[in-house]
């Protein structure tokens, strides 16, 4: 295109959010063609759309993650008491752990 450097300062003025209608008028008058106008606009808008829709969807998916990430963590917990309650016992059944290791434990 022979107006690249426009369509680069549009792209720039869209993202400040300045309005559709200035970018084209701003182009008009720096001698674009109505057709080129017209086009350059539409896919400025288009370039506009799929950024706010990344964003948004890149703002949806670190909440999903740490969300997912508590849920395994208290669950690891768990799995991690219960694991060495059944090695406790599994010891203690077997004669390693002995039966008088609770005569030295003050209950009082």
């Amino acid at each position: 295109m022979a107006h690249e450097k426009l369509i680069a300062e549009g792209k720039k003025a869209l993202r400040k959010n300045i309005a559709p209608e200035e970018v084209e008028d701003y182009f008009l008058k720096k001698g674009m063609d109505k057709t080129e106008v017209k086009k350059a606009v539409n896919e400025l808008k288009a370039e506009r759309i799929v950024e706010e829709n990344k964003k948004a969807a890149a703002e949806k998916r670190p909440q999903a993650v740490v969300s997912q990430n508590e849920k395994k963590s208290g669950l690891g917990l768990y799995i991690l008491i219960f694991l060495a309650i059944a090695i406790a016992i599994f010891l203690f059944y077997y004669g390693i752990i002995p039966a008088g290791i609770f005569k030295m434990i003050n209950f009082k």
